[in-house]
């Protein structure tokens, strides 16, 4: 190692400019150029890193290399760094290979070093680089972020989020999953900071070169991407928790938060263990590091044995925080315990395939809270929030499918986004639910056996659960996986499924087709979607059951509505016999097992309804009520089906206790809400839900039960709907509560904070305000701080929302700005404010958020989700096209705002009407 050479580095007080470009909006860029030549192949790294206390830092790296092509040159990824020097030596003879010449494209973020003699076939050599940069002030590479401690002192810390290819802003490498490879990894830095990494330190020494700084080497790291290594200096507390085995689990903290991390720590080893057992794979290092920070934007976790999270994703204390904050906290854990096992252990070769490791890694994170938390019943919890989730983004035509080319601009985010994950999750359910628990669990071991330090294949993946299929017979001879799953996860969309009965000889005609929620017009459907538009087939599993022999509890497939193999892609229509008696209803879709929605014919529904108006509701299980209702509700947006027939359904609701239905209808509640605000007719909407609502309302509010029988999500989810709406009884209730904990200290619910803050802040004045601004200003809570700042944000007043927009665009931490923003976005009031001040401001807002195309989506969604004219939805598009048009990916960003601006238009020129009427004809609130 050059030890000079570092030592006349640190003497230095300025560094020259840098040679390569500097970060631009690195969430959403193409992959396309960066791809680097598969013509060499790292054996290891060995990574030295000095950090100065003047946010600098320089370094170098020896990268061992096999040539697999010959040729005279190397091609490196780096960004954001001036490479001081390079060297290369043939491994074996110690020769050095000259240099002819080097060449920087900044667009490719690649160095290219030609030589004057060739590289051999087969031939090791090592290529040792110099460099040095500046670290990040946004989360991504290296970079720098801070806390402000119990003195009110802010607090500076360094670490690293390098996925999905951002190691090459930290050090020159060949920074593509495809590479495995062990790194040695030596950090030099100053003597009051800590140092941790994926692996455990070997140990820390003294610098001689450089004054209070310390060097903390490192063991040599399992084989791993570049996106898996992660280091970090700070001076965080340890906390420390004791296992009987390897690995030991070590929490590093904000000085201040350790008695709110017991609960993290705690099933962070049960999920280890579970974990173990569940791929019956011991985790292969001797320990594993969770770095706790506050005020980052990213979504983090992305490495091996060095966990990071967000404060708000790991802090949780008991009779502080909400059953919510719990339950997230227990989510976050239990998915990033699972990706040590599923994209880290077995890990993916390229970004195309990023979504089945998260796709797979989170619906295995369900099993592992299934076990610490069973009363949640989190897989069904989950199953109905990703499922909606997905209905939601998968049904406009400005989507896409998860098996992709990341090499094409417009699509390489898509690998990363929340919808790919979700969307994967609810498809390896499905598997499940088609194979059956025992193999599916046999696969999962299989598969990590065999991917364990390897690359995935995906077909090798769906041949993995063929053959353990196969030989459980879980599978038709005619059902091949890899093409049930292709025709899912190669297209966009998911389909409806309309089953029409022939009541006299007990027979049904299924047929399936894609479900839109608004009629796409032929010009808005994007060019490299709209061939494939016009056909669409999906092998479908039909799972059903019938009302003489109800059977909610085996979701296997009974009968398939398949795909033809050449031609046309067009399924033809299924007939099923013997569905009984025609004055029994038929259930398709036992449990959603499923993603896609189904519609009946007029008889089966009225025999549906009629079963769900009289006492015997519950023999339908509570999933498939939660379906039934959230696609009836659906079926009326589109005009499928009438708002008559929703209502009807809806009718029984009232007598409803399970959450599951609730949320369900609440999310279409919500989006008539967005549709309906600036319309006449939403008085009578809110009189409606009002009655839906106030039966349960009083039924867990009232004197003699006061919630007892009911859950923390349920109270709290009849609290939210109740307030929302108006219905007086919550109002009181809520402002009593507020007024009772500022004079009295009396505790408010936990899992009711964030109700009562807001509905007591709306309905209450200027010392209401004033009073939980103090208290929000006082907090050094994230999580409580949080539930506060959204509070301030439901005021009617137009200063104080004036206020709260201008803190907004303060605030250091942009998560803390996004969400601001849309909690003033939901105010009745705050709405055209907001729209005023997006408008008055875009050039500022789009500057403050570092012209990161992500979160300027977020700030424009809930104003587009709102809209109600064409002439509003035309300037917002005016705004975003003159105001965004130099950002990445914007155009395909701006359609998918457009589309959802359409969709409310659309439904009130054709569709409220028909709900309008159906209120009138269901509910008292006929003349309000």
């Amino acid at each position: 190692m050059s030890y000079l050479w570092l030592l006349a580095l640190s003497c230095a007080l300025l560094w020259g400019p840098k040679l390569l470009s500097a970060m631009e909006d690195a969430h959403l860029r193409t992959l396309k150029s960066q791809k680097l030549p598969e013509n060499v192949k790292p054996i290891r790294y060995n990574l030295t890193i000095v950090t100065l206390q003047n946010d600098s830092f320089y370094g170098e790296v020896e990268i061992e290399l096999i040539v697999q092509v010959e040729q005279r040159y190397l091609t490196l990824n780096a960004k954001g760094l001036h490479v001081k020097k390079f060297w290369l030596r043939r491994k074996n003879t110690g020769l050095r290979i000259t240099i002819n010449s080097t060449e920087t494209k900044p667009e490719a973020e690649q160095i290219i070093v030609h030589f004057n003699n060739r590289l051999w076939l087969g031939e090791q050599y090592k290529l040792l680089l110099q460099f040095k940069g500046t670290l990040e002030t946004e989360s991504i590479g290296y970079y720098k972020t801070s806390y402000v401690d119990n003195e009110n002192k802010t607090v500076w810390l360094t670490t690293t989020h390098f996925k999905p290819n951002t190691a090459h802003y930290a050090f020159p490498c060949l920074d593509d999953p495809q590479f495995k490879t062990p790194f040695i990894l030596n950090l030099a830095h100053h003597k009051s900071l800590q140092a941790v990494s994926n692996m455990p330190p070997k140990k820390r020494v003294k610098n001689t070169f450089l004054q209070d700084f310390v060097w903390t080497y490192f063991e040599e790291s399992v084989p791993m991407p570049t996106y898996l290594l992660a280091y970090s200096l700070n001076s965080l507390v340890e906390q420390k928790f004791v296992r009987k085995k390897s690995p030991e689990l070590t929490a590093w903290l904000r000085p201040g938060t350790e008695d709110h991390s017991s609960y993290a720590m705690n099933i962070s080893s049960e999920l280890l263990d579970y974990n173990e057992w569940l791929f019956n794979h011991s985790h292969p290092l001797a320990k594993i590091d969770q770095l706790v920070l506050s005020g980052i934007e990213t979504n983090l976790g992305e490495s091996f044995g060095l966990i990071s999270f967000q404060e708000t994703n790991f802090l949780y204390k008991e009779n502080i925080d909400s059953l919510n904050v719990k339950q997230r906290v227990a989510e976050r854990i239990a998915q990033r315990f699972s990706e040590q096992w599923v994209g880290h252990l077995a890990s993916i070769s390229k970004w195309d395939d990023n979504w089945i490791m998260k796709g797979l890694a989170m619906y295995i994170a369900g099993f592992g809270l299934d076990k610490v938390e069973p009363t949640w019943r989190h897989h069904e919890k989950l199953l109905l929030a990703n499922i909606f989730n997905v209905f939601e983004e998968d049904d406009h035509v400005h989507t896409y499918s998860l098996s992709i080319d990341a090499n094409l601009e417009h699509r390489v985010w898509q690998a990363f986004d929340s919808f790919s994950r979700t969307k994967s999750f609810m498809l390896f359910r499905m598997l499940h639910h088609l194979i059956g628990t025992d193999v599916f669990l046999k696969s999962m071991r299989a598969f990590v056996e065999r991917y364990a330090e390897d690359l995935l294949d995906p077909d090798e993946l769906w041949e993995i659960f063929q053959q353990i299929s196969e030989k459980a017979l879980s599978l038709r001879d005619d059902i091949k996986v890899q093409t049930v799953m292709n025709s899912w996860t190669q297209d966009q969309g998911y389909p409806l499924i309309t089953v029409i009965r022939n009541h006299e000889n007990k027979t049904a005609t299924v047929t399936q087709t894609r479900f839109f929620r608004t009629p796409p017009n032929p010009n808005d459907i994007p060019s490299y979607t709209r061939e494939k538009s016009r056909d669409r087939c999906w092998w479908l599993p039909l799972s059903y059951t019938v009302q003489s022999k109800p059977d909610f509890a085996h979701s296997m497939p009974r009968a398939w509505l398949k795909c033809p193999t050449t031609g046309k892609m067009v399924a033809p229509p299924l007939e099923i016999a013997n569905l009984g008696s025609p004055d029994n209803w038929v259930i398709f879709n036992v449990r959603l097992s499923a993603p896609y929605r189904v519609n009946y014919d007029p008889i089966n529904w009225a025999l549906i309804t009629e079963t769900l108006l009289s006492d015997e509701f519950e023999s339908i299980d509570k999933i498939n009520r939660a379906q039934i209702i959230d696609d009836a509700l659906n079926l009326a947006w589109t005009g499928i089906e009438s708002y008559n027939l929703a209502l009807t359904l809806m009718s029984y609701i009232h007598r409803e206790d399970r959450f599951v239905v609730w949320e369900a209808a609440l999310r279409s509640l919500n989006r008539i809400n967005n549709a309906l605000k600036q319309a006449p007719a939403y008085r009578l909407f809110k009189s409606y839900v009002r009655l839906l609502i106030e039966p349960q309302f009083r039924k867990i509010f009232g004197k003699d039960t006061n919630g007892s029988n009911a859950s923390k999500a349920m109270m709290r989810l009849v609290m939210q709907i109740a307030c929302n709406f108006d219905l007086p009884q919550c109002l009181e209730r809520a402002s009593k509560k507020f007024a009772d904990f500022i004079a009295n200290k009396t505790k408010i619910p936990e899992d009711q904070r964030d109700v009562v803050f807001c509905t007591a802040i709306r309905m209450g004045s200027e010392s209401e305000w004033t009073t939980l601004h103090r208290l929000f200003a006082a907090s050094k809570v994230s999580n409580e701080r949080s539930v506060m700042l959204a509070g301030l944000g439901c005021s009617r007043d137009t200063w104080a929302l004036e206020k709260v927009l201008r803190w907004a665009f303060e605030a250091k931490s942009k998560h803390i700005t996004v969400q601001t923003f849309q909690s003033v976005v939901r105010n009745s009031v705050g709405y055209f404010l907001a729209k005023s001040y997006l408008f008055a401001n875009m050039k500022n807002i789009k500057k403050f958020l570092g012209n990161v195309t992500g979160q300027i989506v977020q700030i424009v969604r809930p104003l587009i989700l709102e809209v109600s004219t064409q002439t509003e939805l035309e300037a917002f598009r005016t705004l975003m096209f003159e105001q965004l048009y130099d950002l990445p990916v914007i155009d395909t960003a701006i359609s998918r705002l457009i589309e959802r601006g359409r969709d409310n238009i659309h439904w009130r020129n054709n569709r409220l009407q028909d709900l309008t009427l159906a209120i009138r004809t269901h509910s008292k609130a006929k003349g309000d």
